[in-house]
């Protein structure tokens, strides 16, 4: 085990490259420089399924965020459906969750959940959103998740981070904004049409940020 609060040297590898694969100064957080763990992190995704990017959501965005939310996926999204044969298909595999060996201690606050659009009867399309916090790092993780692999392949995955002391929701408004703000540059995600759960964010700047986000890139189109 490692000394970074009972990570393993491989989830201290995956946590540290992932941090500097984001284009944010992290000098303070003395972390050792990238990939120096001679643990080959490739090998590590493709053994937990993890063989494709998108242009949204990296490989090591999905780890993170496995690694961060393992003990609460029972509270994730997840959709499912039963047939007649009494077999049920779920759109959430938590399967990966024995490739986090053992409990962390973790305990992710969760942010709200949207709703992007009701497509049919029963049909919707949940994102929540939780802030992770990680020992030894001094940081705090932004993840969102979904109820099925259809939008990004992948149905948890890590946004942003923050240090620890910063306040949670400036920090987490920004992350999360700028996830929105990537989507309607990237292919003109239209605005999410409800909440279905606040948390530590209220319903009130939960619509603030949608507001913003849309209103401005409207604004500038």
């Amino acid at each position: 085990m490692h000394a970074k609060q009972g990570f393993t040297d491989q989830q201290v590898q995956i946590l540290t490259d992932w941090i500097h694969s984001r284009n944010k100064p992290s000098e303070h957080l003395n972390l050792p420089l990238s990939s120096t763990g001679g643990i080959d992190i490739d090998a590590v995704l493709q053994a937990q399924g993890i063989d494709t990017e998108t242009e949204a959501v990296s490989g090591l965005d999905v780890v993170v965020a496995r690694i961060l939310l393992r003990d609460i996926t029972y509270k994730l999204p997840q959709w499912a459906v039963g047939y007649e044969n009494g077999e049920i298909q779920f759109g959430r595999d938590n399967e990966w969750r024995k490739d986090v060996l053992r409990p962390l201690g973790i305990i992710p606050s969760e942010l709200f959940e949207i709703n992007w659009a009701d497509s049919g009867p029963g049909f919707s399309w949940p994102e929540a959103y939780h802030a992770c916090p990680v020992p030894g790092f001094d940081i705090t993780v932004v993840t969102a998740s979904v109820d099925s692999t259809d939008a990004h392949g992948y149905t948890e995955f890590a946004l942003g981070w923050f240090n620890a002391g910063d306040e949670v929701a400036v920090e987490s408004g920004k992350i999360i904004r700028d996830w929105w703000s990537f989507q309607y540059n990237s292919w003109d995600q239209c605005s999410w049409a409800y909440l279905f759960s606040d948390g530590v964010i209220a319903e009130d700047e939960a619509l603030s940020w949608r507001g913003t986000v849309w209103t401005e890139n409207t604004d500038e189109d």
